[in-house]
């Protein structure tokens, strides 16, 4: 009799969650790899990223209009709320972790491309307009982006695996059982739970300094 692994390790752990450094590795991979696309080629996607960028600007005009900081705070974490923490987990869990890979990598063109745009515009250079215009709010955001779209990866191949192990697709000397595989599932589903908190918290934290400190770095360093 074919001898099965414990799914869990004996600090409670689960199979995705003790090999989940290589997720964090392609996450970031993928996030750097679009910031350099988008800054160094922007003609490639030129076409693909105005609509988006203008539909931001719209945004950010209507937010203006408001004149109420609590109104640009709220704006700005409910809509990174609802992407990285609902949509990259759901997507996430139903596309075999697919879609929080395209949405690093998009972010990141976007991020490159607004860097040269600002360089070719407003003359400045594309150094300036990251440590100053991104940074301050982005190490929070983006190590949200990272952390969700690292959740909702993991997510995905744990749900693949507990699909096909129902479906009775996995081969006898499988080391998961069926029972063992939707077990993995419900302690994926905890840990995501319990780690959601800590990306909203940084999410929040990003939209206060965007708000704040952000626009005051902008005009005091680029003049904008």
């Amino acid at each position: 009799m074919t001898r099965r692994k414990k799914i869990s390790g004996s600090n409670g752990t689960t199979h995705w969650e003790n090999h989940e450094g290589w997720l964090w590795v392609l996450a970031f991979t993928l996030l750097v790899g679009g910031v350099l696309n988008g800054w160094f080629f922007p003609h490639r996607y030129q076409q693909w990223v105005k609509p988006g960028l203008q539909q931001l600007q719209q945004v950010a005009n209507h937010i203006q209009a408001a004149h109420s900081l609590w109104v640009t705070i709220v704006s700005i974490f409910v809509h990174n709320g609802v992407v990285m923490c609902l949509v990259v987990l759901f997507l996430g869990m139903v596309t075999v972790g697919i879609y929080p890979a395209v949405i690093l990598w998009t972010n990141g063109v976007v991020m490159g491309y607004v860097v040269t745009s600002f360089h070719t515009t407003h003359h400045i250079a594309g150094w300036q307009v990251l440590v100053f215009g991104m940074m301050p709010h982005g190490i929070f955001e983006l190590t949200a982006l990272l952390w969700s779209a690292v959740l909702g990866m993991r997510l995905g191949l744990v749900t693949a695996r507990s699909v096909l192990a129902r479906l009775g697709v996995w081969f006898a000397h499988s080391s998961v059982t069926e029972r063992g595989t939707g077990l993995e599932w419900r302690q994926e589903l905890v840990r995501v739970g319990r780690q959601l908190p800590f990306v909203v918290s940084l999410l929040l934290v990003a939209a206060v300094v965007e708000s704040t400190l952000t626009p005051l770095l902008m005009h005091w360093a680029l003049g904008i």
